[in-house]
């Protein structure tokens, strides 16, 4: 099996997301949201918020659920953009951890 050495953005946005994306569910759980109605990004800014009693953030995210845009520029990194293209994908359209979690898939 031939396997594409990855540079080191892109490795290091996999590093980080393989534990955010195995985690979701227990992080969903003790944030006590449902599973899978909230992206990783999401579960962590309802984290955050309530770490900081934020009440405003978490109405926000609680409210709008998964039609919540992140405020981080999905594309801001040379790592995303060589995810996207490895995958054919727009690199817009997706979180970083969105694309370690699609490139995990698409290799295993």
């Amino acid at each position: 099996m031939t396997r594409m050495i990855l540079p080191l953005g892109a490795a290091l946005a996999l590093t980080l997301a393989v534990p955010a994306v195995a985690n979701d569910a227990q992080l969903a759980a003790s944030l006590g949201v449902e599973p899978d109605v909230y992206t990783t990004a999401e579960l962590i800014q309802l984290s955050n918020a309530m770490s900081d009693d934020d009440a405003i953030a978490i109405r926000h995210i609680l409210q709008d659920g998964p039609e919540t845009v992140s405020t981080q520029n999905r594309s801001a990194n040379g790592g995303n953009a060589q995810l996207a293209a490895y995958l054919g994908v727009n690199p817009a359209d997706y979180t970083t951890a969105e694309l370690a979690a699609m490139y995990i898939d698409a290799t295993d």
